[in-house]
């Protein structure tokens, strides 16, 4: 069996990589071959022979190529982890959010099955599609294990592109009132730049093989993200890994988030300065709460947000649809 994948972004795009690629050897070892091509390069397919079926990642396609993938006659799977109808940050045109609105209700219409990343993205498409099924955000288990309990002072840990600095500088004065409180606390940042925040920091330089190492030195992960309609709609990658290595962490209490972290397991919520000074100072001087929080973050992995255990319902899904 063969599908064709028309991708948002490159192998090198997260969202592309998590939600496709990294599924490409796992689905061979079940017998289904997954051709990667980005969704802007869908001009350039001459012909969809030899493929069973399209899966369609979150690219919002124009009229000219929702026809082309039309005319092939295929099955279309639609998979989107983000709630790409609100805005990222300012609010659209009316322009925009109308083309946005057509392109997505017609992305829907051409597909047979719609693959959200969480439930706050289903409710919406279950508005517009009689067929919509959840398919978290994974991480393949063989690459993530748990880390022991770090040893030495409290690090506050944060690991994130550049592009989201904004999202520590949102959090900036908390994290100075812990370090007033508990200045024996250190602030570990995993970036490709230095993020410039005013509070005293040990940064380490990204570094994609070094990237389990770091995580497993934080005693708590960081997960700030700001209270928008774009962001409860997102699956943080960041939280993912965090559960994976077991790490406890305190997030934003947003949908997509608690959704993922869970409630009462292995993460605490804040909400503004006080809230997050007040949990962070709590987890930090509570090693007891860590641990057993750290335990509950991984089983919650292990149980439900696995590679392994997502690629079989991936793989379900393409035999029933192939044509």
């Amino acid at each position: 069996m063969k599908w064709l994948a028309l991708t948002f972004g490159g192998e090198s795009c997260a969202s592309t990589h998590f939600r496709v690629h990294q599924y490409v050897p796992m689905l061979r070892e079940m017998g289904v071959e997954l051709v990667c091509k980005p969704a802007a390069e869908l001009d350039r397919v001459s012909s969809f022979v030899g493929f069973n079926g399209v899966l369609l990642q979150k690219k919002l396609l124009g009229a000219a190529r929702r026809r082309k993938i039309v005319r092939s006659g295929l099955p279309v799977i639609f998979d989107i982890d983000d709630a790409t109808w609100h805005p990222l940050e300012t609010r659209h045109h009316f322009i925009t959010r109308w083309r946005t609105a057509h392109r997505l209700k017609a992305s829907l219409k051409l597909s047979k099955l719609a693959l959200p990343a969480n439930h706050f993205i289903a409710s919406h498409l279950r508005q517009l599609h009689p067929r919509v099924e959840v398919l978290p955000m994974t991480l393949p288990l063989a690459a993530w294990k748990s880390a022991l309990l770090p040893q030495g002072p409290v690090v506050l840990g944060w690991a994130g592109a550049p592009g989201n600095h904004f999202q520590l500088r949102s959090i900036e004065a908390a994290l100075r009132e812990v370090k007033r409180v508990m200045p024996e606390v250190v602030i570990r940042i995993f970036s490709g730049t230095r993020p410039e925040i005013d509070v005293e920091i040990d940064f380490v330089p990204f570094d994609a093989a070094r990237q389990t190492e770091i995580l497993h030195s934080f005693s708590i992960g960081l997960m700030p993200l700001p209270d928008t309609s774009f962001n409860h709609g997102k699956s943080p990658i960041k939280a993912l890994q965090y559960m994976a290595a077991g790490i406890p962490c305190v997030a934003a209490a947003l949908s997509g988030t608690v959704e993922l972290l869970g409630q009462d397991c292995g993460a605490l919520y804040a909400a503004d300065t006080a809230s997050w000074s007040e949990k962070l100072l709590h987890l930090a001087r509570d090693s007891a709460m860590r641990e057993t929080m750290g335990r509950l973050a991984r089983a919650r992995f292990e149980a439900e947000y696995t590679a392994e255990r997502a690629v079989k319902r991936l793989a379900d899904h393409f035999h029933e649809l192939a044509s």
